[in-house]
C-alpha cells in the first residue's frame, strides 16, 4: 500500500511539474544565442502565447507572440525596432531564426547550473581576473560570459559615446591585445595604494608592454579601463609587429603554433565537445603511442581526464602560458609523482605543432585517480567539462557504491564486473539476433542461392564485436587491455564481414545472371562472372586491409607488403593472371554467350566445337558434340578466332548419295521424289531451305545432292534427326530397288566431329 501511495505521489508531482512547465511555455528561460556578428544571452518569459524578454548584453527588449514553434516578435534598442523570427526545434532545446538588422541567429537553452556566477570586483586582481577569464570563457563559445566581461570593464569617455555594438567590439578588440602578452595574475596587486593601478603586461620575444589600467569606481568596485580606439590602434601596431606580414587571425590558434594556442584549442574543443569540438580537442593530444583502432576512444578518455585534472588542481590563467613559438622548451602545467601534464612541440621543425605529450596522455588516468577527491579550484581553465558515459557511470558509482572503486588487476571493480556482465549478456543476445538474421537471409535468398552455414557464425561474431568493443571503450577500459583484445576480435570481425560480403556478392551476381539470361545481349553472363571474380578479390583484399588496421600495421608497410606480395603472386600464377585478363577480353568483345554453339581451332585450343555451358573467372566450359565437357582457359580462347553459330539458329547440313545399282532414269527420279516428300514431312527439316536433286554422273553411279537446315535445339535432337533421315533413305532405296554406294560427307557448319549421313 505504501509503495502504491509513493507511485501515485510521484505521478502527481510529475504532472504538476509538467503543467507548470506547460504554463511557462517552451520559450521561457535563458538562451545562449549566436548572431551573425556576435553572441549574447537571450532571456525570455512566456505566458500563454505572449512572450517578453531582453538581450542581456545589448539591453535590447523583445515582445511578441508564439504560434506553435514559431516566435515572431519586435526587438527594440535605442529607439530602433526590428522584426525577429525564431523557430523552435522539435527537442525544445534549440532554435534558429533571423533578425532584420543582425542577420541570422541560433540559440540553445541554458541549464540553470551553467549560468555564470556574479563577478567579484573587490580588488584590482579580482577585476583583471574577472575580465580576462570571462572574455576567455566567452571566446570558447559561452556567450553568457561576455556580459560578465562587460561588468568588469570601464569604458573610456570616447567609447561611451558610441553605440552598444561598437562598444562591445572595442572591448573584444582590447581583450585580443591582452591575449598577445604573457603574465600571471600574481603580478597584479590585491592591496593597492591608490584608486588607479597600471600593470605593464609584457610580450615575450619583443619586450613590448601593454599598460593595463585598473581603476576603482565611486562605488568601490574595480574595473579594467578600456582605452579609446586611437590608443588601441597604436598598441596593436606595437604588439603585432613581431608577426611581420603574417599576423594571427581568429583561427590561427587551430594550427597549434605555440603552447597557449594548444591550451586554447583544447579548452574550446572540450566546450563544444558534442558538436565539432571533439576533433579540435583530440588534435591537441599526441596519440601516436596508441594503436590506430583505439586512438579515438582512448583519446576521448584522456581528454576527459586532462580537463577534470586541470579544473581540480587550478589554473593560473590562459595568458600565463607562453605564446612564444620560437622558444621550443616544453611547458609543464602540472607535476605529480604519478606523471605530469606537459605541452611540447611534436618535432624539431619550427613549424611542428605543440601538443600534450605522449607521456601526458599515458599518465592521464593515474593523475585523474590521484586528484579525483580534490574539490574544483577557484581559478580553472576556460571552457566547460563535457559529460561522457564513463564519467557519468563513475559518478553514479561514487554516489551509490563507492566501494566498487577498488582496484582489481588494474581495473576498478565496477569496470571488471561490468565487463563480465557485458560479455554474459552480449553472447546470448547477439546469438539470438544472428539466428534471426540468418533465417531471414536464408528465406529471402532461398530462390537465388542459400547462405552457407558458416554465415551464421559470421553474423554472431560481427554482432558480438559491434556490441562489446564500443561499450568497453565507453566505460573506460584501459588500452593496455583493449590493445591485446581488440586486434583479435577485429581480425575475427573482418573475417566474418568477409564471409557475409562473399555471400552478398554471390547473391548479387546470381540475380544479375538471371537477368542476363532474359536478355538477348551476348556476353552478359560472361560480364557477370567476371564481376563476381572481381568482387571476391575485393572482399579478400578488404578483409586483409581491415585486419592490418586492427594490428596497427603502418599503411606504408602494408602497401609495400602488398606490392612485394603481388609481384611474387604474379610470378607464381602467371597463367591465372593471363586467364583473368583473357576473361576481361572476352567481356569486352562479347564473342559468345551461354548456350551458343562455337567453333575455334588453332593455338592452345586445337580443334574445338560445342555449346558454351558456362563462363567462369578462370575458364569457359564447353559441351562437345559427343557429350564431353571441356574446360578451356580464357586466355586460350581470347587468343584464337571464334566462330559463333548462335544459340537456336538452324544448323545447316549437306550430304551426297551415290546410286550405284538400278540407276535408271525412272528409278532415280522416283527415289528423289520420295526422299523430298519424306524430308518435307519431317519437322526437323526446314522446308524452304531443303533441296535435293542430281548433282553429277560419275563412273561408279549417279550422284544425288541433299542440302537442308535442321531446326534443332541440341546435339541430341540433331543426332536423332540424322538417324531417322538415314533410315528413311535406306528404306526408300530398298523399295525402288536401288543400291547406294559410299557416302561423301560435305560437312556441316555445326561441328566438324559430327558423323555424315
Amino acid at each position: 500500500m505504501r509503495s502504491l501511495t509513493s507511485i501515485i505521489l510521484a505521478v502527481l508531482v510529475f504532472l504538476s511539474v509538467s503543467s507548470a512547465r506547460a504554463d511557462d511555455g517552451p520559450w521561457s528561460g535563458d538562451w545562449d544565442t549566436t548572431w551573425s556578428d556576435g553572441g549574447a544571452i537571450l532571456r525570455l518569459e512566456q505566458q500563454g502565447d505572449a512572450v517578453k524578454g531582453e538581450v542581456e548584453l545589448f539591453g535590447a527588449r523583445l515582445e511578441g507572440k508564439a504560434d506553435g514553434s514559431i516566435l515572431t516578435c519586435a526587438r527594440s534598442l535605442g529607439g530602433r525596432s526590428a522584426t525577429l523570427i525564431l523557430m523552435l526545434d522539435a527537442d525544445g532545446r534549440s532554435f534558429i531564426g533571423r533578425d532584420d538588422d543582425l542577420g541570422w541567429c541560433s540559440g540553445s537553452k541554458v541549464d540553470p547550473s551553467d549560468t555564470a556566477p556574479p563577478v567579484g570586483l573587490e580588488t584590482p586582481r579580482d577585476a583583471a581576473v574577472a575580465f580576462v577569464f570571462s572574455a576567455s570563457q566567452a571566446r570558447c563559445g559561452l556567450n553568457a560570459w561576455w556580459a560578465r566581461a562587460m561588468e568588469a570593464a570601464e569604458l573610456s569617455p570616447e567609447l561611451t559615446a558610441l553605440g552598444r555594438a561598437e562598444q562591445l567590439r572595442q572591448v573584444f578588440a582590447y581583450f585580443d591585445l591582452i591575449d598577445l602578452t604573457t603574465f600571471r595574475v600574481l603580478e597584479i596587486t590585491k592591496q593597492p595604494s591608490a584608486d588607479e593601478v597600471v600593470v605593464p603586461l609584457r610580450q615575450l620575444r619583443t619586450g613590448v608592454e601593454l599598460p593595463l589600467t585598473l581603476r576603482k569606481s565611486s562605488k568601490g568596485a574595480w574595473h579594467v579601463v578600456i582605452p579609446n580606439q586611437q590608443e588601441q590602434l597604436a598598441l596593436s601596431r606595437s604588439l603585432r609587429a613581431v608577426y611581420g606580414s603574417d599576423p594571427p587571425t581568429a583561427q590561427s590558434y587551430r594550427r597549434l603554433g605555440n603552447p597557449r594556442d594548444t591550451m586554447r584549442a583544447f579548452a574550446e574543443g572540450m566546450t563544444r565537445w558534442r558538436g565539432r569540438g571533439r576533433s579540435l580537442a583530440l588534435s591537441t593530444l599526441d596519440l601516436t603511442n596508441l594503436p590506430d583502432e583505439l586512438r579515438e576512444s582512448d583519446g576521448e578518455l584522456a581528454a576527459g581526464y586532462l580537463c577534470r585534472i586541470l579544473h581540480r588542481v587550478g589554473f593560473a590563467g590562459l595568458q600565463s602560458i607562453s605564446n612564444d613559438a620560437s622558444n621550443r622548451d616544453p611547458v609543464v602545467l602540472f607535476d605529480h609523482p604519478f606523471g605530469s601534464i606537459v605541452i611540447a612541440p611534436t618535432g624539431p621543425e619550427p613549424s611542428a605543432p605543440w601538443k600534450f605529450t605522449r607521456d601526458t596522455v599515458q599518465s592521464a588516468e593515474e593523475l585523474y585517480l590521484a586528484t579525483v577527491g580534490l574539490p574544483e579550484g577557484t581559478t580553472v581553465p576556460p571552457g566547460t567539462i563535457p559529460t561522457t558515459a564513463y564519467f557519468q557511470i563513475r559518478d553514479l558509482v561514487t554516489e551509490r557504491a563507492s566501494w566498487l572503486h577498488r582496484r582489481l588487476f588494474g581495473l576498478e571493480a565496477w569496470q571488471a564486473l561490468g565487463s563480465l556482465l557485458l560479455v554474459a549478456i552480449a553472447l546470448p543476445l547477439t546469438r539470438l539476433v544472428a539466428v534471426g538474421a540468418f533465417r531471414l537471409t536464408a528465406l529471402s535468398s532461398r530462390a537465388i542461392t542459400p547462405p552457407p552455414p558458416i554465415m551464421l557464425h559470421a553474423l554472431w561474431m560481427l554482432g558480438f564485436f559491434a556490441v562489446v568493443v564500443p561499450v568497453s571503450e565507453r566505460v573506460g577500459i584501459p588500452h593496455r587491455y583493449l590493445s591485446s583484445i581488440v586486434p583479435v576480435l577485429g581480425t575475427l570481425a573482418c573475417a566474418a564481414l568477409a564471409v557475409i560480403a562473399w555471400h552478398a556478392a554471390t547473391m548479387l551476381c546470381a540475380l544479375l545472371m538471371r537477368l542476363a539470361q532474359r536478355t538477348t545481349m551476348r556476353g552478359d553472363d560472361l560480364a557477370v562472372n567476371l564481376l563476381l571474380g572481381c568482387l571476391r578479390i575485393a572482399v579478400v583484399v578488404g578483409a586483409f586491409v581491415g585486419a592490418a588496421y586492427y594490428w596497427s600495421l603502418p599503411a606504408t608497410h602494408v602497401l609495400a607488403g602488398l606490392g612485394i606480395g603481388g609481384i611474387s603472386v604474379a610470378f607464381a600464377s602467371q597463367q591465372t593472371i593471363a586467364q583473368f585478363f583473357g576473361a576481361g577480353v572476352l567481356v569486352g568483345d562479347r564473342p559468345f554467350g551461354v548456350g551458343d554453339w562455337i567453333q575455334c581451332s588453332g593455338g592452345a585450343v586445337g580443334t574445338l566445337s560445342g555449346v558454351v555451358e558456362g563462363v567462369g573467372f578462370r575458364s569457359t566450359r564447353v559441351r562437345s558434340a559427343d557429350g564431353s565437357l571441356l574446360s578451356v582457359p580464357n586466355s586460350a580462347l581470347a587468343a584464337v578466332t571464334i566462330v559463333n553459330l548462335g544459340r537456336l539458329r538452324p544448323r545447316p547440313a549437306s550430304l551426297q548419295l551415290t546410286v550405284t545399282q538400278g540407276a535408271t532414269l525412272e528409278g532415280v527420279e522416283s527415289f528423289i521424289v520420295k526422299v523430298r516428300a519424306r524430308m518435307m514431312t519431317n519437322p526437323s527439316f526446314i522446308a524452304d531451305r531443303t533441296a535435293i536433286g542430281v548433282a553429277g554422273i560419275a563412273k561408279d553411279g549417279i550422284q544425288v545432292q541433299c542440302s537442308t537446315s535442321l531446326s534443332v535445339k541440341s546435339d541430341q535432337e540433331e543426332a536423332a534427326a540424322r538417324h531417322q533421315f538415314l533410315v528413311d533413305v535406306l528404306s526408300i532405296a530398298q523399295e525402288e530397288g536401288l543400291g547406294l554406294g559410299p557416302q561423301i560427307d560435305q560437312g556441316t557448319s555445326g561441328s566438324a566431329s559430327r558423323p555424315a549421313v
